[in-house]
């Protein structure tokens, strides 16, 4: 085979280059679509697992069944809601 000539040189070199750039991109493509995938499947194992509690205790979120009366899913009290504040200047007339 005869020499490359510089010119085939250049050229060649600027393949290499943009195949390492392609392969670069290819492989960034295929780990954010593996990061995507496993994010949906948490999400729908999360909202399969919700569901389930949904139909074994109800909507209300206490697990009244299981002996825990007043608690929430996550086994926490419930938090009742705060208080309005006062206001602590009357309010102007607009």
């Amino acid at each position: 085979m005869p020499p490359l000539t510089q010119t085939h040189q250049v050229a060649l070199e600027e393949i290499k280059a943009l195949t390492e750039e392609r392969d670069a991109l290819i492989l960034e493509r295929d780990t954010a679509r593996q990061e995507r995938d496993t994010a949906i499947q948490q999400r729908d194992r999360y909202y399969r697992h919700r569901e389930a509690l949904r139909a074994k205790y109800g909507e209300t979120g206490t697990m009244s069944e299981s002996g825990t009366q007043g608690t929430t899913l996550g086994g926490a009290p419930p938090v009742a809601p705060a208080a309005p504040a006062a206001p602590t200047a009357p309010l102007r007339a607009l």
